[in-house]
């Protein structure tokens, strides 16, 4: 499982969470909506340290997480982080 995530969606996530350079960003499944991982579920974040990181990726000086115990969310997939209309949108990217 990896974290994919454009240079446009940190921008936006730097620009709407006022994050400074060592920041870190946990991706985790929060009960409500629906995703393309899990039905009922949707994509939360939150800006804190995941405690056994499963993944995690360094872009533009932030660094994004995905907790061990979370990965069941994911279901072997690796998590593509985009922005469109300016709004961060989270999709199923298959293993490579």
């Amino acid at each position: 499982m990896q974290i994919y995530i454009t240079d446009e969606a940190v921008d936006w996530l730097i620009d709407e969470l006022d994050l400074e350079d060592g920041d870190q960003v946990r991706f985790f499944p929060k009960y409500g909506g629906n995703s393309e991982f899990q039905q009922g579920f949707s994509v939360g974040m939150g800006l804190e340290t995941a405690p056994s990181p499963e993944t995690t990726v360094e872009k533009k000086k932030i660094i994004f997480q995905i907790d061990e115990k979370d990965a069941w969310f994911f279901d072997g997939s690796d998590l593509q982080v985009d922005c469109e209309n300016d709004e961060v949108t989270f999709h199923k990217k298959e293993a490579e």
